[in-house]
C-alpha cells in the first residue's frame, strides 16, 4: 500500500504555487489586518461623545437648581460623600497625592518610551493613535464622573438661600462697620495666642495638628445650623507631603472629589492654616463655590472651642473685608489698619511676605487655570468670585 502511494507521487510532479501569489499573500493579509485595527479605533472614537455630554449636563444642571438641591445635593451626594469619605478618610496621609505621583510617573514614562520607540523607527502609527484615544477617553470619563461624584454641587442653591440670608447692595459704611467689628474680634483673640521667636502667631499643635480640630467645629456648627448637619462626622483634613510645591503654585489647599479628601498645604504660615482646612471641608459638605466655602470655613472656625482656630477664621474674614474696603476707600482702610494691634500686624506681614516669596510663572499659570476652571462652572467672575464672601459676611451680621 505504501509502495503504491510512493509510486503515484513519483509519477505526479508536485504542484508549486505561483510565485506572484506567494509574494502578494502577506501584503494582502497585512492590509486586511491593518484595516481591521484602524476600524476598531474609529469605533472607540464614539467614547469621545462624552465630551459634549458634559456640556449638556452642565447646562441642564444650571437650569434646574431646585432638582440639584433637593435630589442630588440633598440626597445623593451626602450618601456618596459618606461612603467614599469613610473609605479614604481613615488613612492618615493623602491617598490621592500618591496616586497623582504614580500617574505623573506613568505619563512621563510613556512619553520617554514613545520618543525612544520613534527614534528607533519602531513606533507604529496605530499604536500611537490607540494610546492617544485611550487618554482622551480617560479624560472624558473622568469629567463625567467628576460631576456625578461632586460637581453638580456647583449648580445647587446658594448658602445664602439655605441660611435665609439676604444678599443685596450695601452702603460703604456697612462694610466699614463690619471691618471694625472683625478687627476688634481679631485683636481680642490675638492677645492669647502663642508666638514664635519672631513674635508671629503659631499653633501649639503645629499646622498639621490643628487640622484635628476642624471636624468637631463643624459638628458644633450644625447644632445651630441644621442645614449643615451631616450623616457622619466629616473626615479630618489631610496634610500634603509636597506642601511647599503647592506654595509655588499659589495653592493653600485643594479638595479632590474622587477620594473626598480635603488636602491642606501645611508649609504655609500658620495664620490661615486652620481656616484653609475648614474651607476644604466645606467642599466635602457639598459647598462647591469658592466664596461660599470661604464663608462657611470662617463660620465653622467661630464654632470651634479653640481660640487659635477662631482667630484663623476671623483673620480670613478680616482680610477679605479689608481688601474690599481698600478698593472702595484706601484712606478708610488705612484708618482701619491703624486699629490692628501689633500681633495682628506681625501676622499679616509674615503671611504676605511668605506668599510673595513664591510668586512666579508657576503661580501665575495655576491661577489662570483656576480662573478658567471656575468660569466653566458658571462662576462668571472667576477668581474674583472669592470677593463675594464679603456679601455673605454682611448679610450674616445683618440678620
Amino acid at each position: 500500500m505504501l509502495k503504491n502511494e510512493i509510486s503515484k507521487l513519483q509519477r505526479q510532479p508536485p504542484e508549486f504555487p505561483d510565485v506572484n501569489q506567494v509574494a502578494e499573500q502577506p501584503e494582502n493579509a497585512g492590509a486586511k489586518k491593518l484595516s481591521k485595527a484602524w476600524k476598531k479605533q474609529l469605533w472607540r472614537l464614539l467614547w469621545l461623545l462624552l465630551f459634549p455630554l458634559v456640556f449638556f449636563i452642565k447646562e441642564w444642571a444650571a437650569a434646574n437648581p431646585d432638582v440639584i438641591e433637593q435630589v442630588y445635593s440633598g440626597q445623593v451626594y451626602p450618601i456618596l460623600s459618606m461612603i467614599i469619605g469613610k473609605l479614604f478618610g481613615w488613612m492618615p496621609f493623602s491617598f490621592v497625592e500618591f496616586v497623582i505621583y504614580a500617574l505623573l510617573g506613568l505619563f512621563f514614562a510613556w512619553i520617554i518610551y514613545t520618543i525612544v520607540t520613534a527614534a528607533r523607527k519602531r513606533l507604529r502609527a496605530i499604536k500611537l493613535v490607540q494610546t492617544l484615544i485611550t487618554f482622551a477617553i480617560i479624560v472624558a470619563v473622568a469629567m463625567n464622573v467628576f460631576y456625578g461624584m461632586w460637581g453638580f454641587n456647583y449648580f445647587r442653591h446658594s448658602v445664602a438661600y439655605s441660611m435665609g440670608l439676604e444678599l443685596k447692595e450695601r452702603e460703604p459704611q456697612e462694610l466699614a462697620d463690619l471691618c471694625v467689628l472683625l478687627a476688634g474680634q481679631a485683636n481680642a483673640l490675638r492677645e492669647s495666642q502663642l508666638e514664635d521667636e519672631n513674635g508671629v502667631f503659631v499653633y501649639a499643635e503645629g499646622n498639621a495638628g490643628i487640622l484635628q480640630k476642624i471636624p468637631s467645629a463643624y459638628s458644633t456648627l450644625a447644632e445651630d445650623h441644621p442645614e449643615f448637619k451631616r450623616m457622619a462626622v466629616i473626615p479630618q483634613p489631610k496634610t500634603v507631603a509636597a506642601s511647599e510645591l503647592m506654595s509655588y503654585a499659589g495653592i493653600s489647599g485643594i479638595f479632590i472629589p474622587f477620594t473626598e479628601e480635603s488636602n491642606v498645604n501645611v508649609h504655609q504660615t500658620p495664620l490661615l492654616a486652620a481656616v484653609t482646612g475648614a474651607h476644604e471641608s466645606a467642599h466635602f459638605m457639598g459647598i462647591a463655590r469658592e466664596d461660599e466655602a470661604n464663608f462657611l470655613g470662617y463660620l465653622a472656625c467661630q464654632y470651634s472651642d479653640d481660640p487659635a482656630v477662631q482667630y484663623s477664621g476671623i483673620m480670613l474674614a478680616l482680610i477679605h473685608a479689608g481688601n474690599a474696603l481698600h478698593r472702595i476707600s484706601p484712606s478708610a482702610y488705612s484708618q482701619l489698619y491703624s486699629h490692628y494691634n501689633d500681633g495682628v500686624r506681625r501676622d499679616l506681614a509674615a503671611h504676605n511676605e511668605y506668599w510673595a516669596g513664591y510668586e512666579g510663572k508657576m503661580e501665575e499659570t495655576v491661577t489662570q487655570m483656576n480662573d478658567s476652571y471656575l468660569k466653566q462652572q458658571k462662576q462668571e467672575d472667576g477668581v474674583q468670585s472669592y470677593g463675594r464672601m464679603v456679601d455673605l459676611l454682611l448679610a450674616y451680621y445683618d440678620r
